[in-house]
């Protein structure tokens, strides 16, 4: 069984933590997003820009994983590997076991943004097809009207 170093584990517990924390944040105002898709006057105000933020900062995150995995030894780059993954190692340490618990909340955090934002993105494509359709029937009944403010060219 190969463990990881202190150092290194130090530095993946900061990375997760502070991942689960943006992650979380970032479900927050996925949830904010869905909450305003469906009400009768969208506005999201500066909501995506916000999430984009905290997502560049995960993906930040994510490189001080990467980096911590480079220079780690094939086993235990396999062992974060699983650990990464959500599955436990065999004989799994103690603090294997603190950071496979921050990344079993992380990729729990990570489903429910995928679905909170198909929520959101499925009611912003229904106003936008209503709004689409509404404006066809209005050229339309324009055109038929001998012209109007909505003509093609």
């Amino acid at each position: 069984m190969t463990m990881l170093d202190r150092k290194t584990e130090e530095k993946l517990a900061f990375a997760l933590g502070q991942k689960v924390s943006l992650l979380t944040k970032i479900s927050d105002l996925t949830k904010q997003i869905e909450v305003r898709s469906r009400q009768k006057e969208i506005d999201l105000e500066d909501l995506a820009a916000k999430r984009q933020v905290l997502m560049d900062r995960v993906k930040k995150c994510d490189g001080m994983i990467g980096r911590c995995a480079k220079a780690l030894d094939e086993d235990s780059r396999a062992r974060l590997r699983r650990i990464a993954a959500g599955e436990a190692p065999r004989d799994c340490s103690p603090e294997e076991t603190a950071l496979l618990q921050l990344s079993r909340k992380s990729l729990a955090l990570l489903r429910s943004i995928i679905a909170e934002n198909s929520v959101a993105v499925a009611c912003v494509r229904e106003r936008r097809n209503r709004v689409r359709k509404r404006l066809s029937e209005l050229r339309e009944s324009g055109n038929a009207a001998g012209g109007g403010m909505f003509h093609s060219r």
